[in-house]
């Protein structure tokens, strides 16, 4: 991050009103270009291992670059990867406790190659998964690896994730006076020049927003963005909240967007319709597995979850009330997101052991400690307070 870039991003915040008035539809998509490249540079490439018996594969696939960039550019072809397929050989297995140690196998790179590297075109999760299932090694029996098709699905999930939700958590109040990197500074810009355009020119804002939802941009922020466009524009643009439904048919479930979902939920419930108050509940009721697999108190817990922007709605009170009694919240409050940016957080983790009784330690046995320790899980650590991993590694 450079002191040009501060500028430029503090040029634009000063100005934003103004460039949003002036900026063409071309300027604005030439930021969000600007900043999907940045994405896909730090995404480049993303691997899945596959076990099939006794072996171990791994399923390597990364975007390739567009011909003639000059020194120090960025750019990759639309839609198109590259996909290697390698083995682990049998001495590097016996030297990795796969049962004990999860990530040993990941650190690990495996030695032999199985094919010739093959590019193939994808736009979405499903045309990636079935076209890399088409061009593997048919000696091999892949659907040994109970998790196979998921973790195909994982590969293009991996491709496209931004993080957004951990440093920028809310795009209507975040955004630091000291970014951390041009990531962050793209996001700034292109949220004040878009907002202002939304603003002066609702149609123009509209055919962002559609190509923000598009194939184009598969990146988790740029639904952040229209989400953030709706809860501020919602007489205008509140049916993109019914086609965003749509694109994402489990979207309370995507983390990365709850911020910005909650937001609408909380402010425009009022006006919801009842096709749209019927869908919710639908949504709402199907409850993620995982949640599920963790008792009836954790279901309840992400019923009251959602349930809590929706509570002032008549149609909708019985039933936030309901799953608030079973989830039994330590404050007795509705539930809100942390909104607060990285680094500037509220502890909400708990250590088991404090920093004073950490520097006391030798370092063997500090060592022994981190080890050994297991911690609750992220919903434990975070709604029961108990202690975590998280909170370990914040002391």
């Amino acid at each position: 991050m450079t002191w040009d870039s501060y500028w430029i991003r503090d040029s634009f915040k000063k100005h934003a009103k103004l460039i949003g008035q002036k900026c063409s539809l071309r300027c604005i998509f030439r930021i969000a270009t600007r900043l999907k490249d940045v994405l896909e540079y730090k995404q480049k490439n993303h691997y899945v291992n596959i076990e099939t018996d006794k072996d171990v594969y791994q399923i390597w696939v990364s975007r390739v670059e567009k011909e003639g960039l000059r020194k120090g550019d960025i750019g990759y072809k639309y839609a198109v990867y590259e996909c290697a397929v390698k083995k682990y050989e049998e001495e590097q297995l016996k030297k990795i406790d796969r049962k004990n140690d999860f990530w040993a196998l990941y650190n690990t790179e495996p030695k032999i190659e199985v094919n010739i590297p093959f590019s193939f075109r994808a736009k979405n999760k499903d045309n990636m998964a079935s076209t890399i299932k088409e061009y593997l090694p048919n000696a091999i029996n892949w659907t040994n690896d109970k998790k196979f098709q998921k973790k195909l699905e994982g590969i293009f999930d991996g491709l496209h994730a931004d993080y957004s939700h951990i440093w920028f958590r809310s795009l209507a109040s975040g955004g630091r006076d000291h970014a951390s990197g041009a990531g962050e500074v793209l996001t700034t810009i292109l949220r004040d020049v878009l907002l202002e355009k939304c603003k002066v020119n609702r149609e123009e804002g509209k055919k962002v927003l559609e190509e923000f939802l598009s194939d184009k941009y598969q990146f988790p922020i740029f639904k952040r963005f229209v989400l953030l466009c709706i809860d501020v524009f919602w007489k205008d643009y509140a049916p993109f909240f019914n086609k965003l439904i749509q694109i994402i048919p489990s979207i309370l479930e995507e983390s990365d967007l709850e911020v910005e979902i909650q937001d609408v939920l909380l402010r425009h419930n009022s006006q919801f319709s009842t096709a749209l108050k019927s869908k919710l509940k639908k949504l709402i009721s199907n409850v993620p597995k995982d949640y599920i697999e963790k008792g009836d108190k954790s279901v309840a817990y992400w019923r009251y979850k959602w349930f809590s922007p929706l509570k002032d709605n008549r149609d909708f009170v019985e039933l936030y009330e309901k799953a608030k009694v079973k989830a039994n919240p330590k404050d007795g409050k509705p539930y809100k997101p942390d909104k607060q940016e990285l680094g500037f957080t509220r502890v909400i983790h708990k250590s088991p052991i404090s920093k004073e009784d950490i520097l006391k330690k030798p370092i063997a046995e500090i060592l022994k400690d981190l080890s050994e320790f297991k911690g609750a899980d992220s919903w434990h650590g975070a709604f029961e307070g108990e202690p975590d991993k998280e909170g370990l590694a914040s002391v």
